[in-house]
């Protein structure tokens, strides 16, 4: 008798799938063979990409902050985050749900395009090819931070998990720069602090932390300072008002004891445009724990002044660092002296050489291969610290303009973001606004060779891909219901035919 429901037996291995593990396991074999170090690389590579997503975010995230560390490989620098994105990113391309995953658009083809034109460049202009494509493979490693981010980041869930990781690792890098630059002053260590590359800081010691340079740490915690502002402003799923307060007071300080112009401007720009762009309904209600709260936040500002000024008198009144904000407030546009003449000098001479190229470019990073350095560490290869002068002189005019379109198109404050009610579009506009600070600050310091920016640079379009679903939804037209003949009216139907009925005498 057959029947009815039979069990349904396992079905075999598929043998496509087997071919490549078995390659795999060989290929992994003889590398470990002939360099252990590399096989035992490439086993841990294999370990971390069995992790949950959420713990792999989060060493990215840690990793990406501590920009300073890094090991030679070759003679090439290799930063941890550039390791721990590679699992990831094979774990979102590999296990992510097709049905889960965005549609690109502008900035993502943009992006692509950008990136191919460095190798294309470096190919035909470079005078070194393989350090031009090693900085090409840096951007390329970033653009993948970019897209494994907005790839990962598709529910609501992991938009907040993700969101609140950046923001955690951001404060806790202000407050790690914070704690040097207090060691520094009480037992004298050196250690995160930095002051001979700030010239005018009026004698005062800029905190730097775990960042690479004390300009990145400004960049990056202007922006973060930028989140947690806007964050406060309005009730939104990532943080409450008590942790956006304290957040907003620790990065706002590492940024100005950073002593970074390029982030100050940012960071006035993008509070500007902010407060310009949305203003937040104001809530009736209890105000007496916002009130406590701004009350703490001013005390705890003003607490910080009075130790960072505290050896201020009046016959020293440019010592410490109410001297040295003073001092690079006023170098803000000086051009004749200093790091601002020594820009000039280079951007003269990077325009120079790129009249020999001017639509792709001389090669990715290729400044150094030319010049060298002429004051601090002269002799050093040459660097350009302006992103987009450097993307002209790398690039051309093709590549800035694929640049500006990506950032143009990304950053663009879009008009659902102002008018949303829904709780997404805070976060959006926070990450958007907390990017412009960073796109402002590598006109004088290019970060765009970390891992950290492009990952934010993917938050921002994750983030206001979400908000911009949940606008379409939520303002999204309700349809009467339909009936049921598919909204005809219903037809008049006669009454059977039958003998008439009988009428009851009165």
């Amino acid at each position: 008798m057959r029947r009815s429901n039979p069990v349904p037996r396992a079905k075999p291995p598929n043998g496509a799938v087997l071919v490549p593990a078995g390659i795999g396991a060989v290929g992994l074999g003889v590398v470990a063979a002939e360099a252990p170090l590399v096989g035992l690389g490439l086993v841990g590579l294999a370990v971390l990409t069995m992790l949950p997503w959420g713990v792999q975010w989060v060493l990215l995230l840690f990793s990406s902050t501590v920009n300073r560390l890094g090991f030679d490989v070759a003679g090439a620098t290799i930063r941890p985050s550039q390791v721990l994105l590679i699992p990831l990113a094979i774990r979102v391309f590999t296990m992510t749900r097709a049905s889960l995953r965005p549609r690109w658009r502008l900035p993502e083809y943009t992006l692509i395009a950008f990136v191919g034109l460095q190798f294309a460049t470096s190919y035909l202009n470079a005078q070194s090819r393989k350090e031009s494509f090693f900085s090409a493979g840096l951007l390329m490693l970033g653009a993948l931070a970019y897209f494994t981010t907005f790839e990962s980041v598709v529910t609501r869930k992991r938009l907040i998990f993700a969101a609140r990781i950046v923001l955690l690792t951001s404060v806790l890098s202000a407050a790690a720069a914070l704690l040097a630059l207090f060691a520094h002053s009480l037992f004298g260590t050196v250690f995160g602090v930095s002051g001979k590359s700030v010239p005018s800081a009026a004698g005062a010691s800029a905190a730097v932390g775990l960042s690479q340079e004390h300009d990145i740490l400004g960049s990056a915690s202007g922006a973060a300072a930028v989140m947690f502002f806007l964050l406060r402003r309005e009730s939104n799923p990532i943080l409450s008002r008590r942790w956006a307060t304290a957040g907003f007071v620790v990065c706002f300080i590492a940024m100005v004891t950073s002593l970074t112009r390029a982030a100050w401007i940012g960071f006035a720009i993008a509070m500007l445009a902010a407060v310009i762009f949305h203003r937040p309904r104001i809530r009736a209600g209890d105000r007496t724990l916002e009130a406590a709260m701004t009350m703490l936040a001013v005390a705890l500002v003003g607490a910080g002044l009075f130790w960072l000024v505290r050896d201020l008198n009046t016959s020293s009144a440019t010592t410490g660092y109410l001297g040295a904000i003073q001092g690079r407030s006023s170098d803000l546009l000086n051009i004749s002296s200093g790091s601002g003449a020594n820009r000039v000098l280079v951007a003269q001479t990077a325009l120079q050489d790129w009249t020999r190229s001017p639509i792709i470019g001389l090669g990715t990073n290729s400044y150094g291969q030319r010049h060298t350095i002429l004051i601090g560490r002269a002799g050093a290869p040459g660097y350009i610290g302006d992103l987009y002068l450097r993307t002209l002189y790398d690039s051309g005019i093709v590549g800035l303009a694929l640049l500006l379109l990506f950032y143009g198109d990304l950053l663009w404050p879009r008009r659902f973001l102002k008018v949303s009610p829904g709780d997404l579009a805070p976060v959006a506009r926070a990450f958007l606004f907390g990017m412009i600070v960073m796109a402002i600050g590598f006109a004088a310091t290019d970060a765009s060779f970390q891992i950290w920016a492009w990952i934010v640079l993917g938050m921002v379009r994750a983030s206001w891909r979400m908000a911009e679903d949940q606008y379409l939804e939520l303002t999204k037209p309700v349809r009467a219901p339909r009936r049921a003949n598919g909204g005809r009216a219903l037809p008049l139907v006669p009454a059977p035919a039958g003998p008439a009925p009988r009428m009851l005498p009165s």
